[in-house]
């Protein structure tokens, strides 16, 4: 599926940026999904949930509800699809920092289960969908991501940003674990190089032998790649967080990783990767 992500031809993907309980400053992440869409050519989409609870709270005699102003309804869309002033304040920010790459972007306010309704928006159009999640990396990010791949089967990818990007002019970093998803994440990377100019390649296996037949394969695919860096490596032994001083020393801006292999087997392993590398990572299945 990454594949149709990383096409130049398909000029008619989504990101959908799905706005968190919880989220709090969202500058970081508002930014990521504006500079991923920008560099596919991608319109961004924000979703709101509304809980069950939120709505009942709604219809509460003593509850304070502030929709958008009519007047503001021209910046940010129908006053009806936001329910709160701090939903205005993120959809503003969000509005502001796609304004800066020039990227397309509208609000969708739903009721339900957030799973849910995100296979539906997956299905409803496409033909790829990468989701953004508002919230700084946490632990509870990866147990969201695989939530998300496992039910929502429209989610081409997943982004994960830190709290702050550290190196925003820093290279794209790919973690190739297996040979079947390298000519996908190469495509990828190379639309989001546009941001730097450069890939670097980083090799995760457990075994020696592992490792080289893998590192043979990829110098194979990526001879004729320019700007592309193939970094020394060394088998990974199964431990966990062994790429991690790696990518933070390669200044990355972006990572491109898969989720639940070696450099990620666990939401703790992605929180912590994201946090010591300072990098938005993309998340493939």
């Amino acid at each position: 599926m990454m594949a149709h992500v990383a096409e130049a031809s398909e000029a008619s993907g989504r990101v959908l940026y799905v706005v968190e309980p919880g989220s709090g400053d969202i500058a970081t992440s508002a930014q990521v999904a504006s500079q991923f869409a920008a560099a596919f050519n991608a319109e961004i989409e924000t979703v709101i949930v509304n809980t069950d609870a939120l709505e009942r709270a709604k219809a509460l005699p003593v509850s304070a509800w502030c929709p958008l102003r009519e007047d503001a309804g021209e910046e940010i869309g129908d006053p009806g699809t936001v329910n709160s002033l701090l939903h205005m304040h993120q959809l503003r920010t969000i509005e502001r920092a796609a304004r800066r790459q020039g990227v397309p972007v509208f609000h969708t306010a739903v009721a339900g289960e957030l799973i849910d309704q995100l296979d539906g928006l997956c299905l409803s159009r496409g033909p790829w969908n990468v989701v953004v999640l508002s919230r700084a990396v946490y632990e509870a990010s990866g147990q969201s991501a695989s939530a998300i791949f496992a039910n929502v089967s429209g989610a081409t990818g997943i982004v994960v940003a830190p709290t702050r990007v550290a190196y925003e002019a820093g290279p794209i970093g790919i973690v190739v674990e297996d040979a079947e998803r390298l000519p996908a994440m190469l495509r990828a990377a190379s639309r989001l190089k546009g941001l730097c100019g450069r890939v670097h390649v980083l090799v995760a296996a457990d075994r020696r032998k592992e490792m080289e037949e893998l590192e043979a394969h990829v110098r194979l695919v990526t001879a004729n790649h320019r700007g592309l860096v193939m970094e020394p490596a060394s088998p990974v032994l199964g431990v966990a967080g062994a790429l991690d001083e790696t990518l933070r020393a390669l200044k990355t801006s972006f990572i491109i990783a898969r989720l639940g292999g070696t450099l990620l087997p666990t939401a703790r392993a992605l929180a912590r990767t994201v946090s010591i590398a300072q990098a938005p990572v993309l998340l493939v299945r």
